[in-house]
């Protein structure tokens, strides 16, 4: 999987190359195209942002209802722990379905929903 990061870049989802995966705002708003393997996984813009869930959510569900990322490129336009996570997710989807990595992509969703202000107090909540 090849990840291409510039740096504050916005494009129309319609912009976006067959076989990839556009996060957390590099394009606005989540978006599929299963035609193409297009995949916008943004919680940015184009959507009510307190109940569109963060990207590596997004990631996460779409991997639990089968997305399979097989030579994907993925695009990016800001490293974050939400984009990190997604990606992450990606290169390793077997990982996907284990209980603490669940948590993990729980907690860091309320996090980035929250700008980092969300109360974690002890261990992470179980989801």
């Amino acid at each position: 999987m090849d990840v291409l990061i510039e740096r504050g870049r916005t494009i129309p989802f319609d912009s976006l190359p067959p076989r990839s995966v556009a996060l957390d705002g590099y394009v606005l708003g989540p978006h599929i195209d299963p035609e193409h393997e297009r995949y916008s996984f943004d919680h940015h813009g184009d959507c009510v942002r307190h109940a569109t869930r963060s990207s590596a959510e997004q990631v996460h569900d779409a991997l639990a209802l089968g997305l399979t990322p097989r030579n994907l490129k993925v695009f990016l336009n800001d490293v974050d722990l939400d984009t990190a996570l997604a990606v992450w997710l990606l290169r390793h989807t077997e990982r996907a379905r284990e209980p603490l990595v669940n948590r993990l992509v729980h907690c860091a969703g309320l996090l980035d929903a929250h700008s980092g202000a969300y109360p974690l107090l002890g261990d992470m909540p179980l989801v």
